[in-house]
């Protein structure tokens, strides 16, 4: 074993060295430098020696793996006689191997010597057999648990995992403890947990967002310490000016980001807590960017006028994306669009491909994407990073995988993409335009197509009509966007409820669709549309969108309806009908197949009540009703409520039921129709 050599460590930073890290993630490395979460450290240390499993959640980009590499793993690592393994490549199918040969590696470090013990045996006996040869604690820390329901949902081959972590936490004869690290909504997913580790969620910790007195430590003290370990003449000061600014202009709930709902929801959580709190990604980034800018200009202080003429926090955040944006040719853009479509998913998670994954998904070569995808991976400004699996055995060379490099850059990615859709439809529209006046003026008198051809566009070859006002809308020109009006963001179909983006659904003129990665999504007849792929409109078509409002398509304006008074639209995913529905006036159909049978409104809050006519051999009555209180909709056979919302075989329609036009908001309840049993009631208001 090489032995160190005895004297003082070189602790001087390189030049080019900067003591903050961007969207990196804090590692051991950094430790030094990391500053701002010396409570949550010690909170996380207790719990862990107190508890076999803990649970630490919070928000994407809180800096959970920045605590848990910079701050718990060092702290740990003093401890003698333990060993720590830190996990988190779930995107492999052969995880679990990986996960047992980690293990495997760090007792072997932390004991000094090689251990004996079989890869393949469950990971609670490995664990055992392990602990047995160190003679004290494993402890697992499994960080980005939220990808591990992404890549192994429980009906893919999951379970097996599932078993062998709940008999690590509950068998006492194994000295171990488990910290599962995940993002704040992937709390729900641990449900799937429940049966097999009692009192799954009765150690929990939330980590927020740094506070103003955590936030400024972490501007002022890795200064700190650079400047101990560096000569006078390298040394960097900070503004007091400056650090004011950065903490007023990286709070939470300010739209760094320009999406006015996110901002506005953000912006009055903030105004009702008692401290503001701080975005540490967006803080790091504007940090190093500023160190940048400094260093380049031979300036020994960080400064406020520095900082203004970057553009500030929001320009500095921009620019991030678009620098590495900027050096893409359009054909490349074009790829890097489609790539995103799946890199990013709609809820806004990061998701590691590989080139063949995505050839196989986008229809793109591997020569077109792989120069791309590298290109982004790489630079100060890079915007993804490549991922190498881990291997099953020295033979196999497994494909590396790209992904996101942070889920902040989510949301600047879903702009860009929207932004970027937009103009490649303005330039089609525009290219079409001069194609049929190209061959016009082949034919025609130039004067006669200057009058006749914008005319002859601005004909309606369509019509939309608001099921819950009544309005009917022209479609012309070769172009229509329907979403919500914003200052910056017209609409030829302006629709009001706040949870439609603002940039929705674009239908052209051959009666295609591209909905534009709206936030809630876009329907027609009750069947998603998903980002990317093309529908084509028919006559009747009834589309809901973020499952506030609904319009209906029409080729002819006399096949329009005005509807007065509540009114149900029933769809069975091709028939489409429309049902006014009078206080205590009855609908009567006997639909042969076992559809609707009756549909009735109800006087007060509740739209209509539905019987189903079952199966003969089930001979039960079935309704769907609106409750007297709440939004959900709930199952009734005779007279036993389901909440479960499984409803019986042969109901065979779904319910979209509109509020009265005098009282919105519009359509605010959707029950939708999977398979031949199942209902998924949404709940479309987002309470």
């Amino acid at each position: 074993m090489q032995q160190l050599q005895d004297g003082p460590v070189d602790l001087s930073p390189p030049p080019g060295f900067c003591p903050y890290v961007g969207l990196e993630a804090y590692t051991e490395r950094d430790s030094d430098y990391f500053f701002g979460r010396e409570r949550d450290e010690r909170v996380l240390s207790a719990n862990l020696y107190a508890s076999r499993l803990t649970i630490l959640y919070g928000a994407s980009g809180v800096g959970k793996t920045s605590v848990l590499l910079a701050g718990l793993v060092p702290h740990l690592a003093s401890t003698p006689s333990t060993a720590t393994v830190v996990f988190r490549e779930w995107q492999t199918d052969s995880f679990e191997d990986a996960l047992k040969s980690a293990c495997a590696s760090a007792v072997e470090r932390s004991a000094g010597k090689r251990v004996d013990a079989d890869p393949s045996a469950p990971l609670d006996d490995l664990l055992f057999t392990l602990g047995q040869h160190l003679r004290g604690p494993i402890t697992l820390l499994f960080d980005q648990f939220e990808e591990f329901f992404l890549y192994h949902p429980a009906t893919n081959g999951g379970v097996s995992f599932d078993v062998e972590l709940a008999r690590v936490i509950n068998r006492e004869d194994v000295d171990a403890s488990v910290l599962i690290v995940l993002r704040e909504e992937g709390l729900a997913s641990l449900d799937r947990f429940r049966i097999r580790i009692p009192n799954l969620l009765s150690n929990r910790l939330r980590l927020r967002h740094l506070d103003m007195r955590a936030a400024e430590s972490a501007i002022r003290r890795p200064l700190d310490v650079y400047n101990a370990r560096v000569d006078a003449a390298r040394r960097v000061d900070i503004e007091d000016d400056l650090v004011l600014r950065l903490l007023a202009d990286v709070r939470t709930g300010l739209d760094l980001l320009g999406d006015s709902r996110a901002g506005g929801a953000a912006s009055q959580a903030t105004a009702g807590a008692e401290q503001p709190e701080i975005e540490t990604p967006f803080l790091q980034m504007v940090l190093t960017r500023l160190w940048d800018a400094e260093q380049a200009s031979n300036s020994r202080t960080l400064r406020l006028s520095t900082y203004e003429s970057l553009g500030a926090a929001e320009r500095i955040v921009r620019t991030h994306l678009e620098s590495a944006l900027a050096s893409l040719s359009r054909r490349e853009k074009e790829a890097a669009a489609e790539a995103f479509r799946y890199l990013v998913t709609p809820s806004r998670t990061k998701i590691s491909y590989s080139v063949s994954d995505l050839v196989q998904f986008t229809g793109l070569t591997p020569e077109r994407l792989q120069p791309m995808l590298q290109q982004l991976a790489e630079g100060r400004a890079r915007i993804l990073r490549e991922v190498q699996p881990v291997a099953r055995s020295v033979e196999e060379q497994p494909e590396p995988r790209f992904e996101v490099f942070h889920d902040v850059l989510a949301r600047p990615i879903e702009d860009w993409q929207k932004r970027f859709a937009t103009n490649r439809a303005r330039t089609r529209q525009t290219r079409r335009r001069f194609g049929v006046f190209a061959v016009a003026l082949a034919l025609l008198a130039a004067g006669y197509f200057l009058i006749y051809v914008p005319w002859q566009e601005n004909q309606p070859w369509g019509y939309m009509q608001d099921l819950a006002s009544g309005e009917t809308y022209d479609l012309s020109g070769n172009l229509v966007r329907i979403g919500r009006n914003a200052s910056d963001i017209k609409n030829d179909i302006d629709l009001r409820p706040q949870n439609v983006s603002r940039i929705h659904l674009m239908i052209f003129r051959d009666l295609t669709t591209d909905d534009l990665r709206s936030l809630y999504g876009t329907t027609i007849n009750a069947r998603f549309l998903p980002y990317g792929q093309t529908a084509r409109l028919h006559d009747g078509d009834i589309l809901a969108f973020s499952g506030e409002a609904a319009l209906k398509f029409s080729s002819n304006l006399a096949r329009g309806m005005n509807p007065s008074g509540a009114h149900a639209i029933v769809i069975d995913g091709t028939r489409r009908s429309i049902l006014p529905l009078a206080d205590g006036v009855n609908f009567l159909s006997l639909d042969a197949s076992g559809g609707i049978q009756q549909a009735q409104s109800d006087p007060g809050d509740s739209i209509m009540t539905v019987t189903v006519e079952p199966s003969s051999d089930l001979g039960r009555r079935v309704s769907i009703m609106t409750p007297v209180t709440g939004i959900k909709l709930t199952a009734k056979i005779d007279d036993y409520n389901y909440p479960s919302y499984n409803l019986p075989p042969n109901n065979t329609y779904t319910v979209f039921p509109i509020s009265n036009v005098s009282d919105p908001p519009y359509a605010t309840r959707v029950a939708y129709r999977y398979g031949t049993t199942d209902f998924q009631l949404v709940d479309v208001t987002g309470n």
